[in-house]
């Protein structure tokens, strides 16, 4: 099977392009997203994030994904990823991700000092300039940004947005209105979709590297 099955892009959730107020976002005790994971139409696992704020505009996201792509009785593919990040309103404070990619195992810490966000691979020390944001896909706010850190891999991508208008869409047993936007990084195209009425984060369709479809549905 090719890999990797999904780019990292996805792991890792306003002015003209506001969705809805986000005031809610920083307001509300705890919020989970809980998404069913398909590869094609074959459920392959699940991504989860929950999000707790933490007081003076602080907040903590905890994220944890797992998937599984079988061929006949074995598995052709698995990947874990788990990651803690700590954000101050927009702002990256700190991440701490690990990741089991078919047997390839990495780890990313990255912190806040001062007006730099110091990120560590392993390998590979660097500094990020200014206000940091991951794909934090659960937060409308990554649709303003120029530059978004993969949370997998520490690369800090540039990114472009485009509006794809309204449309519906299912949300277990109900179809509700939303707001779609197209993320291109680098090689990869990410469609989203948030609730028109309160930006909420609905549902992700990508393309994999093997040109298959992954998909995530509100659980």
């Amino acid at each position: 099977m090719n890999r990797p099955i999904v780019r990292a892009y996805l792991i890792n959730t306003v002015g003209a392009l506001l969705l809805g107020s986000s005031a809610g976002l920083y307001a509300t005790p705890a919020q989970e997203w809980r998404f069913k994971v398909y590869l094609d139409d074959q459920p392959i696992g699940y991504h989860n994030f929950r999000l707790v704020p933490q007081g003076d505009g602080r907040r903590t996201i905890d994220i944890n994904a797992q998937f599984d792509v079988k061929f006949l009785f074995f598995n052709a593919y698995s990947y874990r990823h788990d990651n803690t990040e700590q954000w101050q309103q927009r702002c990256l404070r700190s991440l701490n991700s690990s990741t089991n990619d078919n047997g390839k195992v990495s780890g990313i810490r990255g912190e806040l000092d001062g007006n730099r966000f110091f990120l560590d691979t392993g390998s590979e020390r660097t500094a990020l300039d200014g206000c940091v944001m991951s794909f934090a896909y659960w937060d409308p706010n990554i649709l303003q940004a120029d530059r978004l850190l993969n949370a997998q891999t520490g690369e800090y991508v540039g990114i472009e947005v485009q509006p794809q208008g309204q449309e519906q869409v299912p949300v277990r047993d109900r179809l509700v209105i939303a707001n779609r936007y197209r993320l291109l990084a680098d090689k990869a195209v990410i469609d989203l979709w948030y609730a028109a009425d309160n930006g909420h984060w609905l549902a992700l369709r990508s393309k994999t590297d093997s040109g298959r479809t992954l998909r995530y549905l509100i659980d």
